[in-house]
């Protein structure tokens, strides 16, 4: 093995951030994982879910790999170099390979271990379904190889580096340039220039990115035509990732020995460093008036700010990034013609001021603490409060001007979106807008302060950034976030009524809570740093990085401390109680006991609730069981009874469309009510009628039967089969469409007596499927009804009526009128799918799931966990209790007058169309809203 290699290996084992970065990967993995299975994951079928969860963890970690080189290899060799160290290591027989490939060891193993944690939790999709082993082993190699990647070019840009947060920024920059470049160059040729490119030519132009790996990962489809364009595309993809890391490690290595001696300049190189040097901090007589000004206001301020020139980058930086927005704007106006999107470039555009801005806050304070420039400038006269004041007028030179343009460019933005913006969510875009124009210079004036300070303690430019953003521009997203998913969660399941309109009531109050959220946080943590910052001062610049460097005592730390050790005692002292011992442990568990307490309490209040509905009900003398079902409906005797003989029908009847001729493109609903039928619409009818003859025969039979009930064995009704019996009532339309046909064909041939005789048998199916204990054959009844109706119309606007038959159309009216009023069926129907609500609210949740898809599937991605959550929170019971007082309110209504039924029933549909209905009924066989019709 390699010396150095096996040293920093060795080293790097003994360090606790290698065992710290792992456990606190796997934990931030399977917290995420946990998030997306709870909050993300209530709809699509359990393969889907597990896709979803898969592709989700895979592009965090992808993300986490390709950015992992910034953060560990960008600094590793200019640290030595900033160190006149790295000099000591070529006297020995070191070569340069062997250099690099030991800090690439040395700075891998933390980053390869948090990988190796992830891994597992990815695997756990296979679980779930739709994920198979192959795809686990597949996103393992384009992780790792990303992440070696990565690596290697944080390696290769340390070497040729100095300066820590160059270092950084180029790393950073570099990956970019390398995974973006390929693809944008491909899609302007393709889309700008309007040039055809073959699909092998733009599979290899994609093969430098590591895009292109996700984008044939098992996590994603290839573009049109790669995969069968290029052989193996994955593998290849992969093959030429780590070929390109190899390469910049070789370039590292070999540039490695030429860096790490300082060797004279030569006259050229020392001519454009002097030409550069002038120009950015200027010449001359401008040079000296530029440092006079300074310094008389601030020696600190012209130490932070002694390069002329600084102004200029950012203004450079805001033209160009405009400059490429307009221009994107003027080639692709329908993408750049919503406003939404002009916010999405306005929040991109803040982000990347705003960490521009935390860089120059942290890169002075900190050069100066490693150098021990901090000792000397407290020796002088200057105080921390001039030290700030100067680093805060460096600041302001810098960035104060291109702020307010951004600021008046938001305000544009604003204006504008108010102008020509006339959706419902405009009052939720101007306040997004506004927020944002809020918390940018609080998030500003936040990070200075957090910059500051972290600058101070942190011994790494990087962790002080990092630490920075995290606390100041991550914290309240991710806040926002569990907030409002626990939220969600929280909706979904006690169903709480939330305002339809996104861009009014429910918009506004989102951002409005984002907004306070991150007022907050930059106030608090900007108050915080800022008081830290004037105490500790003097105390941690004239402390020397001789030992390890010197954390930041938080009180999370320090609660975290006492957690697992205990707070060390006086052996003098009295002992503390372990509520002061232990105070955020206390907090806690006290948290959830109070949260256990209070969802044990809202359960059995809601099993109580659901136990009173079912014993009032019970005490009324109506069914709550299948056994109280069987005596409710009796059977009926097989000679007397209608639905035996439908369902003997069912499978002989062939449907109406199967005769369609291809010329007809209607259907009979299109038909006018006056005139002849058309010759196509003839010859499709009397092809109908004559293939379903005996049917028709059949069904004439019936007229005679007066009762009707299709066989539904209660009993069974966890039976699957049971279903498909319950649900035969839907055949009857078909039946019905035949007897409309056939009304047709006699009000076209002028046989009035045989189109009565259709209607008449019509109004009769209508009132056998009124008999049915089902809600919603009663809406099939309604349905026969009214074509039955149609159908009269038609045969009074064909010609004159005889006598006869306008005798008994009056009786026929009558008749259905009569059968209208009489509520006692549909009341039966209704207390009928009450019972059954009840007794599936006693099921398990895998029956259920195991019924939603024997009778149609149901709403998509109900899953037994869905089920289990509500059955675990209570919300499940009182669900069902609510479900079960709108039911019984609306069995009353049919007790009532019908002046007064249509009243109360407009008033219940009122009240109820605020809420959010059960979402599961299709299934769980609770009855739909009885329609006004039926008031």
């Amino acid at each position: 093995m390699l010396p150095v290699v096996h040293r920093e290996l060795i080293s790097a084992a003994r360090r606790r951030s290698t065992y710290t970065t792992r456990l606190a990967t796997a934990g931030f993995a399977l917290l995420a994982l946990v998030w997306m299975y709870l909050f993300t994951g209530i709809t699509g079928s359990t393969a889907t879910r597990g896709k979803e969860l898969f592709a989700t963890l895979t592009i965090f970690a992808f993300v986490y790999s390709l950015f992992v080189g910034a953060w560990l290899t960008a600094d590793c060799i200019s640290t030595e170099k900033r160190e006149s160290t790295l000099g000591l290591l070529f006297l020995t027989d070191l070569r340069g390979f062997d250099i690099i490939l030991g800090k690439l060891a040395s700075s891998s193993i933390a980053s390869f271990y948090g990988l190796l944690a992830i891994v597992p939790l990815l695997a756990l999709a296979i679980l779930l379904g739709g994920v198979t082993l192959n795809d686990v082993a597949r996103v393992a190699l384009l992780l790792t190889n990303t992440m070696f990647f990565s690596l290697a070019i944080g390696l290769f840009v340390s070497t040729i580096s100095q300066n820590e947060r160059k270092a950084l920024f180029a790393t950073v920059l570099v990956i970019f340039v390398i995974t973006v470049l390929p693809v944008a160059v491909v899609g302007i040729i393709h889309e700008v220039l309007e040039i055809k490119l073959s699909d092998t030519v733009q599979a290899l132009g994609f093969l430098p990115s590591p895009i292109f790996t996700v984008m044939v990962s098992p996590i994603a489809e290839a573009p049109a035509g790669v995969g069968a364009s290029v052989p193996f595309p994955f593998f290849t993809s992969v093959t030429v990732i780590h070929l390109e890391a190899w390469l910049f490690i070789w370039l590292a290595s070999r540039w490695l020995p030429r860096v790490a001696h300082e060797r004279p300049k030569s006259v050229r190189r020392e001519n454009w460093f002097r030409r550069w040097r002038q120009w950015s901090f200027g010449a001359g007589e401008l040079r000296l008036q530029f440092r006079r000004r300074l310094l008389d206001q601030n020696a600190f301020y012209w130490l932070a700010a002694r390069e002329y020139r600084k102004p200029h980058y950012v203004w450079f930086a805001l033209g160009a990034i405009l400059a490429m927005w307009l221009g994107s704007a003027w080639m692709y106006p329908r993408f750049f013609e919503d406003t939404e999107i002009w916010i999405v470039l306005a929040f991109i555009f803040h982000l990347l001021l705003k960490i521009w801005y935390t860089s120059e806050v942290c890169t002075r304070l900190h050069e100066d603490r490693q150098a021990g420039a901090l000792e000397l400038l407290l020796s002088t006269p200057l105080g921390v409060r001039d030290i700030a004041r100067g680093q805060s007028a460096a600041l302001r030179r810098q960035f104060l001007r291109p702020v307010l343009v951004v600021l008046a460019l938001d305000f544009i933005l604003l204006v504008t979106t108010g102008n020509i913006l006339t959706s419902t969510n405009k009052p939720a875009t101007l306040a997004a807008i506004v927020a944002g124009m809020l918390v940018f210079p609080l998030d500003l004036y936040a990070l200075k302060w957090v910059g500051l300070w972290r600058a101070l303690t942190q011994p790494k430019l990087d962790r002080a950034l990092l630490g920075a953003w995290l606390l100041v521009l991550a914290l309240p997203w991710l806040v926002f976030v569990l907030i409002m998913s626990l939220v969600s969660y929280l909706i979904f399941v006690f169903r709480w009524n939330i305002p339809s309109e996104p861009g009014r009531g429910i918009g506004i109050g989102i951002i409005s809570f984002w907004t306070l959220l991150g007022v907050v946080n930059s106030v608090v943590h900007a108050t915080r740093a800022r008081r830290r910052f004037f105490a500790e001062f003097r105390n941690i610049a004239m402390a020397r990085f001789d030992g390890p460097a010197v954390r930041e005592k938080t009180p999370l730390r320090a609660a975290l401390a006492n957690l697992f050790r205990g707070q060390p005692q006086a052996e003098s002292g009295p002992r503390k109680n372990f509520l002061r011992r232990h105070p955020w442990w206390t907090a806690f568990a006290c948290v959830v006991l109070a949260l256990a307490g209070g969802l044990m309490l809202y359960r059995l209040n809601a099993q109580r609730q659901l136990a009173r509905e079912v014993a009032a009900i019970q005490k009324r003398g109506e069914p709550i069981s299948f056994d109280d079902l069987a005596r409710f409906v009796p059977s009926l005797a097989p000679e007397n009874n209608a639905g035996e003989k439908l369902m003997a029908l069912f499978p002989q009847v062939t449907p109406l469309y199967q005769f369609k001729p291809a010329p007809a493109k209607s259907n009979t609903g299109t038909l006018p009510l006056r005139g002849r039928l058309p010759d196509d619409y003839r010859r499709w009818y009397l092809q109908a009628i004559a293939g379903n003859s005996n049917v028709l025969q059949t069904v004439r039979e019936i007229g005679g039967f007066q009762q009707s009930q299709f066989p539904i064995n209660w009993r069974q009704f966890n039976n699957p089969a049971f279903f498909q019996s319950y649900r035969e009532w839907w055949h009857t339309l078909r039946i019905a469409e035949l007897l409309n046909v056939q009304t047709l064909l006699s009000i076209d041939e002028g046989n009035q007596s045989q189109a009565v005789d259709s209607i008449e048998l019509r109004f009769h199916l209508a009132r056998l499927l009124g008999q049915e204990p089902i809600v919603a054959a009663h809406s099939s009844r309604l349905t026969i009804i009214g074509a039955a109706l149609e159908s009269i119309e038609r045969l009074v606007n064909a010609g004159t009526l005889s006598p006869e038959t306008i005798r008994r159309l009056q009786s026929l009216l009558r008749t259905v009128e009569t059968n209208l009023l009489d509520t006692a069926p549909l009341r039966r129907a209704l207390i009928c799918e009450r019972a059954v609500l009840i007794e599936t609210s006693r099921e398990s949740s895998d029956a259920l799931v195991a019924r939603a898809a024997s009778f149609g599937g149901g709403p998509p991605g109900i899953s037994s966990a869905a089920y289990e959550g509500m059955k675990f929170t209570g919300r499940w019971e009182a669900t069902i209790a609510e479900e079960l007082r709108r039911q019984s309110a609306e069995i009353e209504l049919f007790n009532l007058p019908l002046a007064e039924r249509q009243r109360r029933g407009a008033e219940l549909d009122n009240e109820w169309a605020k809420l959010n209905g059960l979402g599961f009924g299709r299934f769980l066989m609770a009855p739909q809203r009885v329609p006004m019709g039926y008031y």
